[in-house]
């Protein structure tokens, strides 16, 4: 009665709608009565529906196995859902699923599919079957399972090396019934290698079970090898079987990659169980502790230790005591001319080195407490190099296999190098060498790097100057300087090394004199003369006994001087004008007052004052070369202040210091100075 406003939606509700089927579209018409006609559509969808399929299951295993069932489901329906797949299981198929053991959620669109495994693991009273459903919402699928009772538990058989003859492998089962008189058990190896070198069992071994009496029977026959366990008479429910096989060959052909199955099983029943065997050197389950092998150092014939502690007792049956069987064929070649000198706690039971194979074999035929270290020791160990890594596995009779490594390291070598060393000295200098040591080796050692020193370079580093201990781990290096101070003689030169207990370098180190040491000056032999009146000089020979060294004066001075009575005089050496005094040079001649030739010492307007010490720097040095002798002096050597008062010098003293080029220094002092020599 009111109207509707713009806008507003309008809902109709209709009960009781029946769609004749899905996946149709129906059109509806609208009629306004102030306006034209609209139309909508609308679809019937399938509801979500959840289709099962078991691909696959296991139908026949033993009680105690899991049945692993294979399930794809896929949504059949239109719309997306989200369900509980369900394994439902009847384990006494009377017709009621009543054990859910496993399920997953599963979300699928229209048209989606997922596979995913249901399982369940069988227990006692299974037997002889089970049914089982697999569920959704809406759809299931129903099988069976055969199940069988093995009336055997506790089965085992124990992992074992490769490259090993002889070894042990034990073999384990329990009678869950009593095994009657005409019933046996076996043990088989399905399609066994036919090839002696990769896997042989050659003896039927020892039985343990528990004082009942029974036996073992080895058949190899075809392809099969085949333990049959038996007895005169009925063995009881609960009885434990051990069964030690002594001489299995396991050869270096054997696959390594793959388990091989050992199949138990008895003649009054069809089930079986089969155990997996590897054939490694490492299942980690060898029952044994602190498994080594001692590393070896350098390429030399060497002793090499190998230990093992069992977890457990080791003991003997009857004349078989448990065996520890050693692959040593990852490292052969280290063994060719090896020997075991000694073995703790046990017996050897063999060493054997082939061309493709080694081993060694341990017997505890005295038994062997829990906890009891065996020490196996070997000599003339040669590694052909170093730096590999070896890989031995143990084999227990009564357990698996373990593994260990040892490797061969390089032993310690301390490389020298010489980085710099003061290669020109004069005699009484120090000569610094820096060094550079680097462990080169794997193994940290303590060195004491040396040098030493031929002082006469004959061959012979017979002089111990320096030394330095060092410990360096391998791959470390250390930087030093050893030193060594020359001595007289040492000239021209000396050889040196530096050396560690594996390496040296060597040098050679020049050696000078001092200039001042190869200077001969005879003191007793120097002269006065008078240059002009009240000018007086002092002479003396000077001559260089080197025979490849030259002498070069770059500085003089007079420390002191007396006239003849003995008398000091503070005169100096003073120049007057510019082209006179103060000079120091050769004579022209010795009869002096010629002048000197060249002129090497010009004072300017200075003057030299006698007082020790105290010296002036010749404007040109004055050289005198290998073996030369010139006679030298003062010119104009007079009293101070220039008053040309003339210093009787006759008779005088003066005492010369001249200063080398290479620093050297020394003074020369002149009595009772004769005047003007002949």
């Amino acid at each position: 009665g009111g109207g509707i406003s713009s806008g507003t939606v309008v809902t109709i509700t209709l009960e009781d709608v029946e769609p004749p089927a899905t996946g149709d579209t129906y059109e509806l018409g609208f009629s306004r009565g102030a306006a034209d006609t609209e139309s909508a559509t609308f679809s019937v969808d399938a509801p979500p529906t959840f289709v099962v399929t078991v691909d696959d299951f296991d139908d026949e295993v033993l009680e105690g196995d899991t049945v692993d069932v294979d399930v794809t489901v896929e949504n059949t329906g239109d719309l997306q859902d989200t369900q509980t797949v369900e394994l439902n299981v009847d384990d006494d198929q009377d017709g009621s699923f009543h054990l859910t053991p496993d399920d997953t959620q599963v979300t699928l669109a229209s048209g989606d599919s997922e596979s995913f495994t249901l399982s369940y693991t069988t227990k006692d009273g299974d037997a002889p079957g089970i049914d089982f459903e697999v569920t959704s919402d809406q759809d299931r699928e129903e099988w069976s399972v055969t199940v069988e009772t093995l009336d055997l538990s506790g089965t085992d058989a124990t992992d074992i090396v490769p490259n090993v003859d002889q070894q042990q492998q034990t073999f384990e089962f329990t009678f869950d019934e009593a095994l009657s008189s005409a019933e046996t058990a076996t043990i088989t190896l399905e399609n066994a290698p036919q090839d002696d070198s990769v896997l042989d069992h050659n003896n039927e071994g020892v039985v343990d079970d528990e004082g009942e009496g029974g036996s073992i029977d080895l058949d190899q026959s075809g392809t099969d090898v085949v333990f049959t366990y038996a007895d005169g008479e009925s063995i009881p429910a609960g009885t434990s079987v051990e069964l030690r096989v002594p001489q299995i060959d396991v050869g270096s052909e054997t696959d390594q990659s793959d388990p091989y199955d050992f199949v138990f099983g008895r003649s009054d029943n069809a089930g079986t169980r089969s155990i997996p065997v590897e054939v490694s050197r490492d299942t980690g389950q060898g029952e044994l502790q602190n498994v080594e092998a001692s590393d070896l150092v350098g390429t030399v014939p060497q002793t090499q230790e190998i230990t093992f502690t069992p977890t457990t007792d080791m003991v003997g049956i009857e004349s078989v005591g448990e065996l520890v069987s050693i692959d040593l064929t990852d490292a052969l070649d280290l063994y060719g001319n090896a020997s075991v000198t000694s073995v703790s706690n046990a017996t050897l039971d063999a060493l054997d080195v082939r061309s493709d194979a080694a081993f060694i074999r341990v017997n505890a035929d005295s038994g062997v407490s829990a906890g009891t270290e065996i020490a196996v020791t070997l000599e003339d160990v040669e590694p052909p190099a170093t730096g590999d890594t070896y890989e031995l596995g143990f084999s227990r009779g009564a357990a698996d296999t373990e593994s260990t490594t040892f490797a061969v390291d390089a032993p310690p070598n301390f490389a020298v190098t010489v980085d710099s060393f003061d290669d020109e000295v004069l005699e009484g200098d120090t000569v610094d060498v820096d060094v550079t040591v680097e462990n080169t080796g794997d193994l940290e050692d303590t060195q004491s790097i040396q040098l030493n020193v031929d002082d006469n370079q004959n061959g012979t580093f017979d002089v111990a100057a320096d030394t330095n201990w060092l410990t360096l781990a391998g791959g470390d290096s250390e930087s030093f300087t050893l030193s060594y101070t020359t001595q007289d003689g040492d000239a021209p030169g000396i050889d040196f090394e530096v050396t560690s207990d594996q390496d040296r370098e060597e040098h050679s180190a020049t050696v000078n004199v001092s200039m001042a040491d190869v200077v001969e000056v005879d003191e007793n032999g120097g002269w006065t003369f008078d240059t002009e009146p009240g000018q007086t000089g002092v002479a003396f020979d000077i001559a260089n006994t080197s025979t490849g060294q030259d002498v070069v004066i770059t500085e003089v001075g007079v420390d002191e001087a007396n006239d003849g009575g003995g008398n000091p005089t503070d005169a100096d050496f003073v120049r007057d004008d510019e082209d006179a005094g103060g000079e120091f040079g050769i004579l022209q001649n010795r009869q002096s007052n010629t002048g000197f030739d060249p002129v090497l010492l010009n004072l300017g307007d200075g003057k030299l004052d006698i007082q020790p010490n105290n010296t002036t720097g010749l404007d040109v040095n004055f050289t005198l070369g290998p073996g030369e002798q010139e006679p030298i002096g003062f010119n104009q050597f007079h009293e101070a202040g220039g008053n040309n008062t003339t210093l009787n010098m006759n008779g005088g003293s003066a005492t010369v210091r001249l200063v080398f080029q290479d620093g050297s220094e020394d003074t020369y002092a002149f009595q009772g100075l004769p005047n003007q020599p002949s």
